[in-house]
């Protein structure tokens, strides 16, 4: 691979700055742009709406474990739910310890990017356009791109009869602050995801009347710090799970306690969903006093409907027959579009059903290669790990360490990937870019030999064999071994384990859990002897040169 020099970096959110880190410490000349005044993207609480923000309750709904790079663990003290202050904290504790900032253009819009000349095959340089507040407009030229401005930032608004004409206020979740505005009012809002579910649960503390609009219903998981396990499973869970039918999987996750214990109102409120357990992604809800979706279920306080019929003046009736007269808000809780305003259309255009036909979720399958984008996944976990090493991963790629497949065996792979979706996912537009994040990042780990397979754990680090197997999939999962493997990744899990275990209140939940703990250890031997089976009868795989 020709040498790559001076690589852009389009947005300093947590996938930005993971991807300014690995590109510095190869050496390579990196500048961020940045739109806003100072780092976070999404993690950065804003009052007003000119950018995505989180919300001014958002606490993380995945464990702080699985919440953090492989490069610096988050101090001890910290909660294992954390406020969205803490992560915004975090971040700024990584640039400044890694040197980022120096490398980042505040207040710095990109109005184009634009391949110019084919240095070698798939290999072009960019031109960007960008300007900074206060200085005139400039255009300079890159090796590569680094796309992290994210996926949430241009509302998806679903249109029914007479919303047009409504008379109340209509929103979209992207321009939620804060309950007050909802005091004593009535409230629908449309979508169950999990900005739905802690919207809702939220505002129906404050409002007059809630109403929940969901199509399809919804799987309710419990809150992650009492069910670590279901929001990051280990690697043994993992094995065991991935060799059951799908049929079986979803099964299996329906009778976890963390699912099973709000079965019964998720039927007698109206969510029943209308598919299994892992065909959707699932509605994450910490039932804690600030965010009790479950609790205000079961008083009444949100009355679930199935879908909207039509709106006339400021009533709105639904598909039962219902009408609610006088509502005052409408709140979509319905996603997003995949946009790229600034990139020239020739080189990616997403259809209106967030289909992005890119290799590995990262890589065009077109002649512009060396245009990477970082973080365009909607996982079943935690977005940290998958930058983290998503950017690694691609950083070594342009270091010329391991070679991309050809162009016609990565549209394959985006075809059959698609496949895929199709059959193990409801059809939804949140779900042509769903990763399960361990089999992802083992995928991308292989590329350059730092998935913590069983040889490569043998071979190179025995002693952390059972490390690796216990433990939930971290991002030092990937430090463990391989050309980046770091000497305290095993000591940094450790910790982070005993961290989240110590706060799980499911040791004392019942006969229910103990049967499935039970299960889940038997099955989780089992995987481990299946590990050594694969290595046996897949000998030449594990032997696979990375090139």
């Amino acid at each position: 691979m020709p040498s790559v020099k001076r690589v852009a970096v389009i947005g300093a959110g947590l996938c930005g700055l993971a991807s300014i880190k690995h590109l510095t410490d190869a050496g390579l000349d990196v500048v961020c742009f940045e739109g806003e005044e100072a780092l976070g993207g999404l993690w950065k609480y804003s009052d007003e709406e000119r950018h995505s923000s989180v919300y001014r309750s958002t606490h993380i709904n995945t464990g702080r474990d699985v919440n953090q790079f492989s490069d610096l663990p988050m101090p001890l003290e910290w909660d294992v739910l954390l406020h969205h202050s803490f992560i915004l904290r975090y971040l700024n504790m990584y640039a400044e310890k890694f040197g980022l900032l120096q490398h980042i253009r505040f207040n710095t819009r990109v109005s184009n990017i634009t391949p110019t000349k084919e240095f070698s095959p798939g290999m072009w340089n960019w031109e960007i356009t960008s300007t900074t507040q206060g200085k005139p407009q400039v255009t300079e030229q890159f090796d590569a791109v680094f796309m992290c401005s994210g996926h949430h930032s241009k509302p998806r608004i679903p249109s029914f009869p007479g919303s047009s004409s409504f008379s109340g206020q209509q929103m979209h979740s992207h321009g939620y602050k804060e309950p007050s505005p909802f005091k004593d009012k009535t409230v629908v809002i449309v979508g169950i995801g999990n900005s739905g579910s802690d919207l809702t649960a939220e505002v129906s503390k404050h409002a007059k009347q809630t109403y929940l609009v969901s199509r399809s219903g919804t799987w309710i998981v419990s809150n992650p710090q009492n069910f670590p396990q279901i929001t990051c499973p280990s690697r043994f869970d993992s094995n065991l799970t991935g060799m059951l039918p799908l049929s079986w999987q979803s099964k299996v996750w329906e009778n976890h306690p963390a699912i099973a214990t709000n079965t019964k109102t998720v039927l007698s409120s109206g969510l029943k969903p209308e598919h299994g357990v892992t065909s959707a992604h699932p509605t994450i809800t910490l039932n804690t006093p600030q965010n009790n979706l479950i609790q205000q279920l079961n008083d009444g306080r949100i009355l679930v409907k199935k879908n909207i019929k039509e709106m006339k003046g400021n009533s709105v009736s639904f598909t039962d027959g219902s009408t609610i007269p006088d509502v005052e808000h409408i709140i979509y809780c319905t996603g997003y579009h995949i946009k790229y305003p600034f990139l020239d259309k020739k080189v990616l255009e997403v259809d209106d059903d967030n289909n992005a036909p890119l290799y590995k979720n990262m890589w065009l399958t077109s002649e512009y290669q060396n245009i990477v984008f970082i973080g365009l996944v909607q996982p079943v976990g935690s977005m940290f790990m998958i930058s983290d090493i998503q950017s690694l991963v691609a950083t070594d790629w342009l270091l010329g360490k391991w070679n991309l497949p050809t162009r016609q065996a990565m549209k394959e792979s985006v075809a059959a990937r698609q496949q895929w979706l199709k059959k193990q996912y409801k059809a939804s537009p949140r779900h042509t870019i769903q990763v399960h994040v361990r089999e992802y990042l083992d995928e991308l780990g292989n590329m350059n030999g730092i998935t913590p397979t069983f040889w490569r754990l043998l071979t190179q680090r025995p002693g952390a064999l059972i490390t690796a197997y216990k433990c939930p999939t971290y991002a030092n999962s990937y430090r463990l071994v391989g050309p980046h493997k770091l000497k305290e990744a095993p000591t940094n899990m450790a910790k982070e384990y005993k961290k989240l275990y110590s706060k799980a209140e499911n040791r004392v939940l019942g006969w229910g859990l103990l049967r499935y703990l039970i299960a889940a250890n038997i099955l989780a031997v089992v995987g481990f002897f299946y590990e050594i089976f694969y290595f046996l009868t897949h000998f030449s795989f594990h032997f696979q040169p990375f090139v």
